[in-house]
């Protein structure tokens, strides 16, 4: 009974009809999707940053390689020329050494002109040592280039086998991440599938209750009515039994 001593309706009735629609699935699959897009998205993040760093070490991978060949050019031209201008002093210098030595000998005769005499004898010497100086830098000019193209050479595999190991370890960091997204999208797939689904169920529901509050309105508008009129006859009737059987109700 109310406070107006008339009874709401039947509490089944009251509770269906004041129930909220149950939205609770609808939002546990919608969060997991999200979660599920965000994955996605750092995959593709990180499967393109890799793909990015495996193309720069290509590049620089190919821009050192052409340097080398360079390099490898300009030191086997600078070896041919000291060699070939070592090869040239070396003969001079014999020539030299073996002129200077008949001008020793000559010298060891008579000779009318002293000064020609000392200055061929002066000369020869110098001139010797000044060719087999410039050979000696030479060879230590060759010697530096030899050193500077095994330390270039070596320095460059080191760069070929350190770009190979991190383009073979990204390479399989991307593989990983593609299943990784692709098990993702199969999963998202599922997931909106099963979003349309309960979207269904929902609608099924929300149908289901307004029918529900269509076909009971009526029954809950007039229950009071109803309910008093039942009272009263039932009230009229336990009067009828009660004269019948003698009572008073004066």
């Amino acid at each position: 009974m109310t406070r107006s001593g008339r009874r709401a309706g039947p509490r089944w009735i009251r509770t269906m009809m004041i129930s909220e629609t149950p939205t609770t699935t609808k939002k546990d699959v919608e969060t997991v999707i999200q979660g599920v897009e965000v994955d996605i998205e750092s995959a593709t993040d990180e499967i393109s940053s890799l793909e990015k760093e495996n193309s720069e070490m290509q590049t620089a991978v190919k821009r050192a390689g052409e340097d080398r060949a360079a390099e490898n050019r300009d030191y086997q031209q600078l070896v041919a020329d000291q060699r070939a201008a070592q090869t040239i002093l070396k003969r001079v210098h014999k020539i030299l050494a073996k002129q200077y030595g008949a001008f020793i000998q000559q010298s060891k005769q008579p000779q009318t002109g002293v000064a020609e005499k000392h200055t061929v004898h002066g000369a020869g010497p110098g001139v010797l040592g000044m060719l087999d100086n410039i050979v000696a830098d030479m060879i230590r000019t060759e010697e530096e280039a030899i050193h500077d193209e095994q330390r270039d050479q070596a320095q460059y595999e080191q760069l070929l086998r350190d770009s190979f190991d991190s383009i073979q370890r990204n390479k399989r960091a991307i593989t990983s991440h593609k299943e990784i997204r692709s098990k993702l999208n199969d999963k998202l797939v599922q997931e909106n599938s099963d979003l349309k689904s309960t979207d269904k169920e929902l609608s099924a529901l929300r149908s289901t209750a307004g029918q529900l509050q269509s076909s009971c309105g009526f029954f809950l508008k007039t229950f009071d009515t109803t309910q008093q009129k039942l009272a009263d006859e039932i009230e009229a009737i336990t009067k009828s039994k009660a004269i019948l059987s003698g009572a008073s109700f004066s």
